[in-house]
C-alpha cells in the first residue's frame, strides 16, 4: 500500500508541475520510470539585457573582439548569483558536486537528481523550468553525394559566382586573417585544401580544437566537417584550386556532431561547445582567438523536439550575437513541407541571431532544392521573426574537400550554410570593426529576392550577394578597410628538426626554414622557441637576409628542456626591422611530439590513473578510436584496464594503434634475465573468421632502431574466452583473463631499450590489457600458475619490488615478513583498490617467509631476495 501511495504522490507532483516548471518530456520520463536518477537541465529566472549591451557597444564604437569579455563576465556574474543559491540547498538535499555543472552561457545548470530532489528544486522561486538534459539535440544533416569530385587547376566553383564572391576577390578581399569555427563532425588536418588554414598549426592545440570524440583533429563518416570547412575557405595551393569562398581565412574546429543517432549530444554538451567558442584560449584578456563566424551545419528534426522554443537556446543565440560573433545554421534537409526548419535554430528573437540558410539548385532560376526545409517557425513570434529561413545559398552539387586528399560533390543545406559563413569572412575583412549582427543584417537586407515577392518561408529574403552586402554597408555609412597590401611577409615554411614525433632525448637542436613571401628583402630575423608544458624558452637573432621568394634556415643548437611525455613546441619568427607584415599568423609554427622519459626496472602499470603520456606514447595515426581506459572486473587489484574498442572501430582497415613504453637503460646492469608480462582479455565477435583483430608485442634496443616483433595473436590465438558472441565484450570474472610472459633477456646491454603494445583493427571485439610488468630475474612459477589458494607473489625472486596479488575471492587483511628463524621484520596492510606493493630493496639477500592473513585463514609462502 505504501508503494502505491508513493507512486501516486510522484505522479500527482508531475501532473501538477508539468504545467509549470517541469517540462512535459521530463514528466513523461518519470512517468515511465520513477525509480532512477535523471540528468536534468534547469533554467534560472532572468537573462542579461542583451539589447542594452548591444546598444552600449554601438554608442561606444566597441570593437567586436572587445565585446566578448564584458559579455562573458556579465553572463558569469548572473549565473554565479543563482548558483550560489544552490550551494546550501544541494548540501541539504545531498546532491554531489561531481553531478552538477553550471552553464553560464544560458544562465542554466545541469545536475543528476532523484525525483525527490527535482521536487524540491522545482519549488524554488529562482528556477524558471526543469527539463531533461536529453540526448537527441544534435545530429548531422547528412549530405547526399552527387558524384565524385576531382581537382581542378586555376578554378573556382559555380556557387562562388552565384553569391558574387569573385567581385570581392577582385577588390583584394579573401577573408585574410579572419577566423571561422567549424562546429561539426571535425576535419581532416592533412587535406591540402585546408591544412595550411588550421590555426592549430600556429597556436596551441587546445585553443584551436575542442574535442568531443577525437582527442586530436580528425573527421567522421563522410567527412562532413571537412567538406563544410573547405566550402568556407578551401584552396589547394599547388594547383590554385579554389573551393572556398574566403581562402585567406583561418579556422578552428570542434567535433560534437555525429552520424549515428545513438551517439547524439545533450543540451549540456551543446552549451560546452559554445562556451569554448567564446574564449578558446581560456584567457579573457586576449582577443586573437575569437572566431568571427560559427558555422553550424547540423540540427534536429523539429517534430522530434517538443521543447523547440525553449529559453535555453534563445539565451545562447542572444549571447553569441551580443559578443559580436555571427552564428550561421543550415535550414535542414526535411523539406518540402512547411514548418520543417531544424531545431534549435527554428527560433528567432532577433532578425539574424540564428541565421538559417536554405539550399538552392544551381540552375538558371536558382530554384529551391526539394529537400531544403521550409518555415515558418512555430515558436510564438510574428512578422519576419516567424519567417524561416533567413536567406538561401547554393546547396546542390557543391564540390569540396573530403577524406585526406579527395573531393566530392554533396547536396544539402549543410553545403549552403558555409557559403554564407565564407561571405561573412569576406565582409569582416572589409569591415573588421562591425559585429556579426551587422554583417548578417547586410547579407539579409541585400539578398536578391527569389520565389514569391518579398520574404517568404521557402527562400527567406533570397540568395545572398556578398558584393551587394558590401555596397549596402557602405551605403549605411561604413568605410571599408582596404585589404592588407604590405610588401613584407615572412612565413615559417618547414620545421626541419626535430623531425621525429617520438624521441628519447630532451636535448633539441631546432632547425626551421623561413620563406620570404613578400616583395622586399628581409634583413635579419629573431627566432623564439618555447615548450608550452614546461615554459622552457630561447630567443636568438639570425643575421640571414632572405630575398623575395627565397628561403633561409635558422638553427639553434643543443636546446635543453625538462619536457616529458606529450609536448607542443612553438617557433615564432619576427623580422629585426620595424615593418608591417601582411600576415603575422604564418610567422608561427607548432610542432607536436613526445619525449620518452627514462624508466626504472621493475616497471609496473595498472592503468588505474589512465594512460599517462609520460609512461606511454599513444600512436593513433588515423585519428579515430584508440587506446583508452575503462572499468573492468576479474583482476583482484585492478579497477581499470587499458581498452582498445575494436567493437565500434569501423571501417575495419587494419589501422594501427600502439602504446609505446618509456626507455630503459640496460647497458650497465649486471642482470642476465629480463621479462615482460601482462594480463589480457578478448572474446571473438561471432564466428566470422575475417574479424582478425590482432595484438602485437614489439621491442627494440634503442629509440632509433627498427622494431622487432616478439609476439602476435589474433582470433583463436588471441581469445581468452571460449564462447563467441555478437555483443560487446567486457571482462567481469577472473576466467576472462589470461597472462603472457616474454623473455627479453637478449636486450640486456641496450642503452635505450623500449617495448610497445600494438593492435590492428578488424572491427571485432574489445581488447583489454592490464598489469604490465617489466622486471629482472628468473621467471617465478607463481606468475605462470596461480596457486590454488588464489594468492601469488611476483616477481619471485626479486631485487627491489614485490607485488602480492589475489586472483580469487579471498580478502587480504594483512601481510608480514619473517626471517627463516621466525623473527618479524615488517608488517603491511593492503590498499583495498590495488594489489599490495612491498619495497624489499633494503633487505639482505636471502630467503624470507611471507605470512598472508586472508578472510579464510593464513597463507605462508617463501620469497627470495636477490
Amino acid at each position: 500500500m505504501r508503494q502505491l501511495f508513493s507512486y501516486i504522490f510522484i505522479l500527482s507532483f508531475f501532473l501538477f508541475s508539468a504545467q509549470e516548471r517541469v517540462s512535459y518530456r521530463l514528466f513523461q520520463a518519470i512517468e515511465s520510470n520513477s525509480t532512477v536518477k535523471f540528468d536534468v537541465i534547469f533554467k534560472f529566472h532572468g537573462s542579461i539585457d542583451y539589447q542594452a549591451l548591444k546598444d552600449q557597444f554601438k554608442s561606444a564604437n566597441t570593437l567586436p573582439e572587445d565585446r566578448v569579455k564584458p559579455v562573458i563576465l556579465e553572463a558569469q556574474e548572473l549565473n554565479n548569483h543563482y548558483v550560489n543559491y544552490l550551494g546550501d540547498l544541494f548540501t541539504e538535499i545531498e546532491v554531489e558536486e561531481m553531478n552538477f555543472r553550471p552553464l553560464w552561457i544560458a544562465n542554466a545548470a545541469c545536475a543528476h537528481l532523484t525525483i525527490s530532489q527535482i521536487n524540491i528544486l522545482k519549488e524554488q522561486d529562482f528556477i524558471a523550468f526543469i527539463d531533461l538534459n536529453e540526448t537527441g539535440i544534435l545530429k548531422i544533416e547528412k549530405p547526399i553525394s552527387s558524384g565524385n569530385g576531382s581537382k581542378t587547376i586555376d578554378g573556382h566553383e559555380p556557387g562562388h559566382d552565384i553569391i558574387n564572391a569573385p567581385a570581392m576577390w577582385a577588390l583584394g578581399y579573401t577573408g585574410q586573417g579572419r577566423k571561422l569555427l567549424t562546429y561539426d563532425t571535425g576535419f581532416w588536418p592533412n587535406h591540402p585544401a585546408i591544412a595550411s588554414r588550421y590555426l592549430g598549426n600556429f597556436f596551441p592545440q587546445d585553443q584551436c580544437w575542442f574535442p568531443y570524440d577525437l582527442p586530436s583533429p580528425g573527421d567522421k563518416g563522410n567527412s562532413h566537417g571537412t567538406h563544410v570547412t573547405g566550402t568556407v575557405l578551401g584552396l589547394e595551393i599547388s594547383n590554385n584550386d579554389t573551393i572556398g569562398v574566403a581562402p585567406g581565412a583561418y579556422f578552428i574546429a570542434t567535433d560534437p556532431i555525429v552520424t549515428d543517432l545513438a551517439d547524439v549530444r545533450t543540451f549540456e554538451e551543446l552549451a560546452m561547445g559554445f562556451e569554448w567558442a567564446l574564449n578558446p584560449d581560456n584567457d579573457l584578456n586576449t582577443t586573437y582567438d575569437i572566431p568571427d563566424v560559427i558555422n553550424n551545419s547540423w540540427g534536429r528534426p523539429v517534430d522530434a523536439d517538443v521543447e523547440a522554443c525553449n529559453q535555453i537556446m534563445i539565451d545562447v543565440f542572444n549571447l553569441v550575437e551580443a559578443a559580436g560573433i555571427a552564428n550561421v545554421f543550415s535550414a535542414g534537409n526535411s523539406g518540402p513541407d512547411p514548418m520543417t526548419i531544424s531545431a534549435p535554430h527554428n527560433i528567432n528573437t532577433g532578425l539574424v541571431n540564428s541565421f538559417t540558410v536554405g539550399a538552392l539548385n544551381m540552375d538558371a532560376n536558382l530554384t529551391i532544392a526539394s529537400f531544403s526545409s521550409r518555415g515558418p517557425s512555430f515558436c510564438p513570434e510574428s512578422g519576419s521573426l516567424l519567417i524561416k529561413p533567413e536567406v538561401s545559398a547554393p546547396g546542390v552539387n557543391v564540390r569540396s574537400a573530403v577524406g585526406q586528399n579527395e573531393y566530392d560533390n554533396y547536396n544539402g543545406t549543410s553545403m549552403a550554410a558555409p557559403h554564407v559563413s565564407g561571405a561573412v569572412l569576406l565582409l569582416k575583412e572589409a569591415f573588421p570593426y562591425l559585429g556579426g549582427e551587422d554583417i548578417l543584417l547586410a547579407l539579409y537586407n541585400s539578398a536578391i529576392d527569389l520565389g514569391d515577392n518579398g520574404e517568404d518561408n521557402t527562400y527567406g529574403n533570397g540568395v545572398i550577394d556578398v558584393f551587394e552586402a558590401y555596397n549596402y554597408l557602405i551605403d549605411q555609412g561604413n568605410d571599408p578597410v582596404p585589404p592588407v597590401n604590405s610588401s613584407f611577409d615572412i612565413a615559417i615554411s618547414d620545421l626541419l628538426a626535430p623531425n621525429q614525433g617520438v624521441r628519447c632525448s630532451s636535448t633539441f637542436s631546432p632547425s626551421l626554414e623561413v620563406t620570404n613571401l613578400g616583395d622586399e628583402t628581409i634583413n635579419g630575423i629573431e627566432v623564439e622557441f618555447t615548450f608550452l608544458s614546461t615554459g622552457d624558452s630561447e630567443i636568438f637573432e639570425s643575421p640571414i637576409s632572405i630575398l623575395p621568394g627565397e628561403t633561409g634556415t635558422a638553427e639553434l643548437n643543443n636546446f635543453e628542456t625538462s619536457v616529458e611525455g606529450d609536448y607542443e613546441f612553438i617557433a615564432i619568427v619576427r623580422p629585426l626591422e620595424s615593418i608591417i607584415e601582411s600576415d603575422t599568423i604564418n610567422n608561427r609554427a607548432v610542432y607536436r611530439g613526445n619525449v620518452r622519459p627514462e624508466g626504472q626496472i621493475p616497471f609496473f602499470e595498472d592503468f588505474e590513473d589512465g594512460i599517462s603520456s609520460s609512461n606511454w606514447f599513444n600512436y593513433n595515426d588515423d585519428g579515430l578510436i584508440t587506446w583508452d581506459t575503462v572499468s573492468t572486473n576479474g583482476l583482484q587489484w585492478s579497477d581499470k584496464s587499458a581498452w582498445m574498442n575494436f567493437y565500434d572501430y569501423n571501417p575495419r582497415l587494419n589501422q594501427k594503434d600502439e602504446l609505446q613504453s618509456r626507455y630503459f637503460d640496460l647497458s650497465t646492469t649486471a642482470e642476465s634475465d629480463l621479462y615482460l608480462e601482462f594480463d589480457y582479455a578478448y572474446r571473438r565477435r561471432g564466428n566470422a573468421s575475417v574479424l582478425k583483430d590482432t595484438l602485437y608485442i614489439f621491442a627494440r634496443n634503442n629509440c632509433e632502431a627498427e622494431w622487432d616483433l616478439i609476439w602476435e595473436a589474433h582470433s583463436d590465438s588471441l581469445k581468452t574466452v571460449e564462447d563467441n558472441s555478437t555483443q560487446a565484450f567486457f571482462p567481469d570474472s577472473s576466467n576472462h583473463w589470461n597472462m603472457r610472459v616474454f623473455d627479453l633477456s637478449s636486450y640486456i646491454g641496450a642503452e635505450k631499450f623500449q617495448f610497445k603494445i600494438s593492435t590492428s583493427n578488424r572491427n571485432g571485439n574489445n581488447l583489454f590489457i592490464d598489469n604490465v610488468r617489466l622486471y629482472f630475474g628468473s621467471t617465478p612459477v607463481a606468475i605462470n600458475e596461480v596457486d590454488i589458494d588464489g594468492v601469488y607473489i611476483f616477481p619471485n625472486p626479486s631485487k627491489e619490488l614485490l607485488l602480492v596479488e589475489n586472483s580469487g575471492d579471498l580478502t587480504i587483511e594483512s601481510l608480514a615478513l619473517y626471517s627463516l628463524e621466525g623473527q618479524l621484520i615488517e608488517g603491511y596492510r593492503p590498499n583495498k583498490s590495488k594489489r599490495l606493493s612491498i619495497d624489499i630493496s633494503h633487505l639482505s639477500t636471502g630467503v624470507y617467509i611471507c605470512s598472508i592473513k586472508t578472510s579464510s585463514g593464513v597463507i605462508t609462502k617463501k620469497i627470495i631476495k636477490e
